[in-house]
């Protein structure tokens, strides 16, 4: 029997490109093997955006922004990391014309 003790309270896995990428389209069957594989090395800390463009509409919506605006710079799970920088852009650009 090995046992390893980790030194760090955290350990954090995945990344923005691998969850866009790859992750946005496993099945079931594929998440099981990575849930196993995190738990076997002792992940506790893994990205996920679930549910994350939900939280941005909201938010988008509640700085006014219509649903035609906002939905037009949601791209799709496999471009996920692409649209922080889109979606940060636009709505910096859409206030700074609205305080001039």
């Amino acid at each position: 029997c090995v046992c390893v003790c980790a030194q760090v309270k955290y350990r954090y896995y995945m990344n923005v490109c691998t969850v866009s990428y790859s992750a946005a389209f496993w099945d079931w069957s594929r998440w099981e093997q990575e849930i196993d594989w995190m738990a076997l090395h002792g992940v506790n800390l893994p990205l996920s955006f679930t549910g994350q463009e939900y939280v941005w509409y909201e938010f988008y919506a509640a700085l006014g922004l219509t649903d035609s605006e906002i939905m037009d710079y949601f791209s799709g799970p496999a471009f996920l990391a692409c649209e922080f920088g889109v979606l940060a852009e636009t709505i910096k650009s859409h206030n700074a014309h609205t305080h001039t």
